[in-house]
């Protein structure tokens, strides 16, 4: 009697387990009522609700309704969904932690699909560097061209656009003038062309710094040595 009330009870959390998924899925989809109804809608009907452009949109938007408008009128809603950028299924903790939106993995996200000169160019950036090295503050790809609401540069309303760049910038550079809006953002490092300022810049504090550090070892070895013959003359 014993042993069959324990294969029961195994019976019965193993079916738990497997009920438990389908529910939590549910739930995220605003069908949790259906799904501890009398009529079980099965995983034949959650496959085809969480599957599909259209359909991933319709069941990010019954939570995310704000965030489904801006990306609605984005220039990324006629070729990309939610789950391209974030993790289906996988927002349960919330906050920042998701990998697809992290801060320090925004870069990769972005990246695969703007790879080439665009990624080059912000690694290579002040903003690119500071982020890989930890910076919680250096701006990403969203700070400066947004998350849901991405516009053409060209659009009066984006972020970066010509009249809103100082704005923008001015977000984190308080001091940010008109003329921030002149500068070119993206640009690679070479010796010529709109990169060859920051790039001779570049070379000049790497060289710079290589040359220092030598002196400053020369100036040391002959320290050394000096007070070494010091030493050995009173001896």
């Amino acid at each position: 009697m014993q042993l069959y009330r324990l294969v029961l009870l195994s019976v019965s959390l193993a079916m738990c387990l497997m009920l438990q998924a389908p529910i939590v899925c549910l739930a995220q989809t605003g069908d949790a009522a259906a799904a501890v109804g009398e009529k079980w809608p099965g995983p034949v009907a959650v496959e085809k609700q969480t599957t599909g452009q259209e359909q991933t949109g319709e069941s990010c938007a019954q939570c995310h309704q704000k965030e489904s408008r801006d990306f609605a009128a984005s220039v990324h809603s006629k070729s990309q969904t939610c789950a391209d950028c974030h993790q289906p299924h996988a927002t349960a903790n919330g906050g920042d932690k998701l990998p697809a939106i992290n801060r320090q993995e925004i870069t990769s996200t972005c990246g695969a699909c703007h790879s080439g000169e665009v990624l080059t160019s912000y690694k290579e950036s002040f903003h690119g560097r500071a982020l890989s090295l930890g910076s919680s503050t250096s701006a990403s790809c969203t700070d400066c061209h947004g998350g849901h609401l991405i516009l053409k540069s060209t659009d009066s309303e984006s972020t970066v656009a010509a009249a809103n760049v100082p704005t923008m910038c001015g977000e984190c550079h308080t001091d940010a003038k008109v003329n921030y809006a002149a500068g070119i953002e993206h640009k690679l490092l070479a010796s010529e062309g709109d990169g060859a300022p920051q790039y001779w810049t570049f070379k000049f504090f790497i060289w710079l710094t290589i040359i220092t550090v030598i002196c400053l070892i020369l100036h040391m070895e002959l320290e050394l040595f000096h007070l070494f013959r010091k030493a050995r003359g009173k001896a």
